[in-house]
């Protein structure tokens, strides 16, 4: 993943080069899932910051479904207050979009700002239950993993292992 990383980088300096906003954007958020991906905390303050700025500033699509992966970055970084109201803008760009992907994105963005509760982690696998079929996999077990994650932290340790089973097997 380390080289995915890297990759994600060099791909960003060339989008960047060419002075394009979505394709920017696009491997932002690649360097960014690369770089949750790998754990590393402090290297996730860049591409977090970068591809808020982009969005912030309207220069793509907000409605595109891994773009709520940006204001998950920023909780995991220990920014709450930025994460909700960038979550907040995002949600309110969106509009009516109901795609699965979207409401998966925003879901777990809400779950790694917070507070943890009961009521938002059986949302979380409530939603992951109806993200059916292969096109799913990847939100519906990041769905699984953010309120097993939850469950355990609530005390809730049978729930939470089978959700991660859930989630492991996806």
């Amino acid at each position: 993943t380390t080289d995915a990383v890297a990759h994600a980088g060099e791909a960003r300096r060339l989008a960047e080069a060419l002075d394009s906003p979505w394709r920017t954007a696009d491997t932002l958020w690649c360097e960014l899932l690369a770089v949750m991906s790998v754990g590393d905390l402090d290297a996730l303050t860049a591409p977090t910051d970068a591809l808020a700025h982009v969005l912030r500033a309207g220069r793509v699509a907000a409605a595109q479904p891994e773009y709520f992966d940006v204001p998950l970055a920023l909780a995991l970084t220990g920014r709450h207050a930025d994460a909700e109201d960038l979550l907040t803008l995002l949600l309110s760009r969106s509009g009516e979009d109901a795609r699965p992907e979207s409401r998966a994105g925003a879901m777990l963005a809400r779950c790694a700002i917070g507070p943890d509760s009961l009521a938002l982690a059986d949302s979380a696998a409530d939603l992951a239950l109806h993200l059916e079929g292969a096109e799913y996999v990847f939100p519906r077990a990041r769905l699984r993993l953010g309120a097993g994650a939850m469950k355990r932290r609530l005390g809730h340790r049978v729930d939470a292992r089978a959700l991660l089973r859930e989630a492991e097997a996806d």
